[in-house]
């Protein structure tokens, strides 16, 4: 019997990585032999299976009958597929949503459809920057994971902030700055930090609003910026209403904030103007052209009243004789009981002419006001203090004709005027002068009436006929033309009252005719007889019944009605001398009429003759002379 020869057939053990085919199945007769060339037929099974572990591999299907075959069992391991996966960097802005996470298999692969189970982890953080994205969790048994971390970066957020344009007014507070997100949001309850700044000034314009110091880490922020406007502070400025007397200087314009206000210490520029003019009335005073320009001004005007100015006029007295013209009727100027802010302004004149009470006869009558009023001075306030003409009766020297025969005494008879100074104590316009002060100055020149016979040459020439030498005794009238200096003043109603009283110390100067002698011998061989000649007047007398008709037009020119009856009577008792007197009376007034024009202006009384006038009595006036031509029964010259 040949019985099996008994083996032990051992399967040989395998590896392989999972994913792998497998590898070939092998065996060995671990004891006993095989005989010759003989196998074993049949082949080796492994357990199944393809994950990661280990495998039984049985040669227990290996056979030959001529063995009793001892199968003993192999291994086929099956090891992890190693691979490396990495998780994807990852990148988001602040405030969204996380992108997905994944991972790529950087080294090896995964078999098949395999998956990794498990998920990424990232850092925790919600801010901007970089977060690390872990693959640790992945896993799969058959696999040996080497896990590679990847990043998530947070990149800030992109937002455009504006700055709020802003508004004020010119010296109030700033207004809170603002700004709005003008492209781009917020996340959730975010804010930015720091705050917004302004161009720096207070005045009126336009300042720059920053935000670029708004910041927050999480924003990239594009800032822009905003605008703060001043505008002008509207007030209302209101010129002071002022007042001053017409005459004075104009007080200071001022100017008053009404609505609304300066702010601190501000002024305005520029000054206050007024509507030209200095008569009494009412004058705008402007503030337009006041200035600041941190403000818008309203200008109001306000008003400059000029009040009449307080005068007191008082009217000079006067005094005359009957049948004598008016003296002009003069008026002083002063303050009354005012001490400032009265009287005339320098330069002026108070227009207007007193008047009088009407009357010839012998008395007092009121000198009045007349047109020397308001209406004719609008800048003056006149508080009127009226003044007395008072009229001398003319004494009637009838038994005085018998000088009459005398012929040479004729220069006589103009003294005879001296009854004439009886008015002289008329000068009583002298206390009324209370202005004296100035004109006391002006009767001071009363001496200068002796140089005057100086002066007398001049009419000499003028009479080239030196028959006409009747001037000569009338230049001692002519201390009257002394006042022709005083007619200056003579704006000043003043001068002109002095002016006039003059005219009545000429009586005085008449008795002087005992110097005129003394100019006699200055127009050398000529004035010897020219005081012969002085007698020719002694006729005159003669054709005394003439001048009875002719004197009484002399008082016409006068209050026309009331002369004519005085004199009517007079003349019929007239004289020679009586004529003689008035031909030296009339040859006075006739010298006062041919003084200079702006006496004759001042005159507010008509007593003009002309060269073709014929005087009473025959008296002619010849440039700046008087002829007279007395003719009578007898044709005496």
């Amino acid at each position: 019997t040949i019985d099996p020869r008994p083996i032990t057939v051992t399967a040989d053990d395998q590896q392989k990585t999972y994913g792998n085919a497998d590898p070939a199945l092998t065996w060995q007769v671990t004891d006993g032999n095989l005989v010759g060339d003989d196998s074993l037929t049949g082949d080796v099974t492994r357990a199944a299976g393809d994950d990661v572990g280990s495998y039984d591999i049985s040669p227990a299907d290996l056979d030959n009958g001529n063995y009793m075959i001892t199968a003993i069992d192999g291994e086929l391991t099956i090891d992890p597929r190693p691979i490396t996966v990495t998780a994807d960097d990852q990148q988001k802005t602040y405030g969204n949503a996380d992108p997905t996470l994944t991972w790529q298999v950087t080294d090896g692969n995964l078999v098949g459809d395999d998956n990794l189970a498990g998920g990424l982890n990232r850092e925790a953080g919600d801010d901007v920057g970089n977060y690390d994205i872990s693959a640790a969790d992945l896993k799969n048994g058959n696999y040996m994971i080497t896990a590679v971390d990847g990043e998530l970066t947070i990149d800030p957020r992109p937002i455009t902030v504006t700055a709020d344009d802003q508004q004020k007014t010119y010296g109030d507070a700033d207004p809170a700055l603002t700004w709005q997100v003008t492209d781009g949001n917020l996340v959730g309850d975010d804010t930015l930090a720091g705050d917004l700044n302004r161009e720096a000034s207070d005045d009126v314009g336009n300042y720059a609003i920053s935000p670029v110091d708004l910041e927050n880490g999480n924003y990239m922020i594009t800032a822009v910026d905003g605008e703060l406007t001043i505008d002008p502070r509207p007030i209302t400025v209101t010129a002071d209403d002022q007042q001053k007397t017409y005459g004075n200087a104009d007080p200071t314009l001022t100017w008053q904030v009404t609505d609304g206000n300066l702010v601190g210490n501000d002024n305005l520029a520029g000054d206050l103007n007024r509507e030209a003019g200095d008569d009494v009335g009412n004058y705008d005073i402007s503030a337009a052209d006041l200035e600041n320009g941190n403000y818008m001004i309203t200008a109001v005007d306000g008003m400059l009243t000029i009040d009449p100015r307080p005068i007191t006029v008082t009217a000079n007295d006067k005094e005359k004789e009957q049948g004598e013209p008016d003296p002009t009727l003069t008026f002083s100027t002063g303050c009354g009981s005012l001490t400032e802010s009265c009287g005339l302004v320098l330069g002026d004149e108070l227009a207007g002419n007193l008047s009088r009470q009407p009357g010839e006869d012998a008395g007092n009558y009121n000198i009045n006001q007349g047109d020397v009023d308001e209406n004719r001075n609008p800048n003056y306030a006149i508080d009127f203090m009226s003044g007395e003409l008072a009229i001398a009766a003319v004494p009637i020297p009838e038994p005085e004709p018998e000088p009459e025969p005398e012929p040479e005494p004729e220069p006589e008879p103009e003294p005879e005027p001296e009854p004439e100074p009886e008015p002289e104590p008329e000068p009583e316009p002298e206390p009324e002068p209370e202005p004296e002060p100035e004109p006391e100055p002006e009767p001071e020149p009363e001496p200068e009436p002796e140089p005057e016979p100086g002066p007398e040459p001049e009419p000499e020439p003028e009479p080239e006929p030196e028959p006409e030498p009747e001037p000569e005794p009338e230049p001692e009238p002519e201390p009257e033309p002394e006042p022709e200096p005083e007619p200056e003043p003579e704006p000043e109603p003043e001068s002109e009252s002095e002016s006039e009283p003059e005219p009545e110390p000429e009586p005085e100067p008449e008795p002087e005719p005992e110097p005129e002698p003394e100019p006699e011998p200055e127009p050398e061989p000529e004035p010897g007889p020219e005081p012969e000649p002085e007698p020719e007047p002694e006729p005159e007398p003669e054709p005394e019944p003439e001048p009875e008709p002719e004197p009484e037009p002399e008082p016409e020119p006068e209050p026309e009605p009331e002369p004519e009856p005085e004199p009517e009577p007079e003349p019929k008792s007239e004289s020679k001398l009586d004529v003689g007197s008035k031909v030296s009376g009339v040859i006075n007034q006739t010298l006062q009429d041919v003084s200079t024009s702006a006496q004759e202006e001042q005159m507010g009384q008509v007593n003009e003759f002309t060269e073709e006038d014929t005087l009473p009595s025959g008296i002619e006036i010849i440039d700046r002379g008087i002829n007279t031509d007395l003719d009578d029964d007898e044709g005496d010259d």
